[in-house]
């Protein structure tokens, strides 16, 4: 993903969910699977974490993102 956190003042949980969607294939359904995203996140969350920090979010919520980003993936 090239936009950072900042490009998305106004929905910083897509962002989130984006970054977590980098990691998997989209045409894939197993990747697309909520374990699978869950474990993904866990690899990711510190960096979300950090990013949220940094733009003075609060700590994003791993179900919101989770949910945006099965959301992203069901369209």
């Amino acid at each position: 993903m090239d936009a950072g956190l900042n490009e998305y003042n106004n929905d910083p949980i897509l962002w989130a969910a984006l970054v977590v969607l980098d990691h998997v294939d989209r045409d894939d359904p197993f990747q697309c699977t909520e374990i699978n995203l869950h474990e993904i996140l866990e690899g990711a969350y510190e960096f979300i974490e950090f990013f949220f920090e940094e733009e003075g979010f609060g700590k994003p919520s791993k179900i919101e993102i989770i949910s945006k980003a099965l959301e992203i993936v069901g369209e």
